[in-house]
């Protein structure tokens, strides 16, 4: 008996497959890396391009000892935020307005939330950090629906795809949106997160690659990498990519031959917590940790052939997961914390700000740059106005901007303005025009930005500082007073 209802479930379910193929809930970035196939890329972005501006500043509600925002989502005008606090708190945000429309705490759960809250019309999909499972809630209420007690889902997100919905918890689970039912479960404890296309879902953790029907649970492929949790797991019409310590896989979906492999010698591929690499029509980007020089780089290959395009190394070691939309991707550097935007035909650096510390993956929704900061979200738009925000008598040209405050005696921040693309060099000097310090020596994107200078080193006194951009150069004074 039990087999023929279990064998009526999964034809119920092939059935629904079929009939909804048509019917996706809106992929208005409800998920984790915002799509089933987790590609990070706002395919249907036409509008977003720098130069952008600050929007608005939306800051967290939730208050404790303990304050930290980690990843966003954004659903029709809804933005969820995943507050680590003590326990994790699930914020969500009314777009337009600003405001807190309501909070849920995950029970038992505390530290970093690290989940990657999904939506759909209806609900809300939430988990965290040692707390009993997977949570559904009322998308406008936030009122509790089910919840599934599968484990805790740190760094395990959950991916919807019609009206079911895949996740690993104490094992991977096909899952009924409605009402938390199993459908099919496999015993599988990975700290990963699926991807999903029509047939298949995939999977990465444990030295291993593997892959399942996904209407029926059962084993299709798998294979050994040297990766011991996660790593990039990306779909396409045409192909599944990963990676492994080393190099970058391009698998053909129809025979699971290789289509291609990137070897990063001598690199590590970073193997970020969310997804690492991103894909558009025709190129690929991926991270790497440290290279031999201890930098952080972005690289990105082209997606048919596997062959290297470019790539832009950061002081920083450690990169975030890369966003790409409307021809630029975004990737937010850490301990840096700015954020760039570069032309993924050419590496061309488009945009940069560090008027705050970014953290995480940056989104892209409602022609907006979204990303989280400290206690804060900041959305970016295009900036028509350019320069007439920071000084209409600018004409739009180069500025360098009196530093604030002035005197002081420790940290002070020096702004400039720059109309275009230009390599920048920012020195500071003493009296007798000697040089003491080297605050910017590269190139950097149109717009404005922020440096702090810390003088604590250097004695009281009066000082300069030169910012010179191709043609263009001016020097003021400040004063450190100790």
């Amino acid at each position: 008996m039990k087999s023929k209802i279990g064998n009526g479930l999964m034809v119920l379910v092939a059935l629904l497959v079929l009939l909804m193929d048509n019917f996706v809930y809106g992929q208005n970035w409800p998920m984790a890396s915002f799509s089933k196939e987790r590609t990070s890329w706002a395919a249907d972005e036409t509008i977003l391009y720098p130069p952008l501006q600050q929007k608005t500043v939306i800051p967290v509600r939730s208050t404790g000892d303990y304050i930290v925002m980690s990843y966003l989502t954004f659903y029709n005008d809804l933005l969820a935020l995943s507050v680590g606090r003590n326990p994790n708190t699930l914020e969500a945000v009314d777009m337009t307005s600003g405001d807190t429309l309501w909070t849920f705490e995950v029970s038992g759960s505390g530290s970093s939330m690290d989940f990657v809250c999904a939506q759909n019309d209806s609900m809300i999909f939430v988990g965290g950090q040692q707390g009993l499972g997977l949570y559904a809630l009322d998308r406008e209420t936030g009122e509790q629906k089910w919840i599934k007690p599968i484990g805790t889902l740190y760094n395990k997100n959950i991916i919807l795809d019609n009206e079911l919905a895949y996740i690993p918890g104490d094992s991977l689970y096909c899952i009924s949106i409605m009402d938390g039912s199993t459908v099919w479960s496999r015993e599988l404890n990975v700290q990963s997160t699926p991807t999903v296309d029509d047939q298949y879902v995939y999977i990465v953790g444990r030295h291993m690659v593997r892959i399942f029907n996904k209407v029926t649970g059962e084993p299709v492929w798998s294979r050994t990498i040297s990766e011991l949790t996660t790593g990039g797991n990306v779909v396409d019409d045409d192909c599944f990519y990963t990676q492994s310590n080393d190099t970058i896989f391009a698998y053909n979906k129809e025979s699971w031959d290789v289509k291609w492999i990137y070897k990063s010698a001598g690199d590590t591929i970073q193997a970020e917590l969310l997804n690492t690499i991103a894909i558009s029509d025709s190129k690929l980007c991926f991270l790497i940790k440290g290279n031999n020089e201890g930098n952080g780089e972005l690289v990105t290959l082209d997606k048919e052939t596997g062959g290297f395009l470019w790539a832009h190394t950061f002081a920083s070691r450690f990169l975030f997961s890369p966003t790409i939309a409307n021809g630029v991707v975004y990737v937010v550097p850490y301990p840096e914390t700015a954020i760039y935007g570069f032309n993924i035909d050419n590496g061309d650096q488009l945009f940069y700000d560090n008027t705050f510390s970014y953290l995480f993956q940056p989104i892209v929704a409602n022609h907006q740059l979204i990303v989280a900061s400290g206690k804060n979200v900041i959305v970016f738009e295009n900036d028509n106005t350019k320069a007439d925000n920071f000084r209409e008598a600018s004409l739009h040209g180069f500025e360098l901007m009196q530093n604030h405050p002035n005197p002081f005696n420790s940290i002070t921040s020096i702004k400039f303005y720059l109309p275009r693309s230009e390599f920048v060099s920012l020195k500071i000097y003493n009296e007798l025009g000697e040089e003491m310090s080297t605050l910017v020596n590269e190139k950097r994107a149109a717009g404005l930005h922020s440096i702090d200078f810390d003088g604590t080193h250097l004695p009281g006194g009066l000082y300069f500082y030169k910012v010179a951009a191709g043609s263009f150069s001016d020097t003021k004074q400040l004063l450190i007073v100790k």
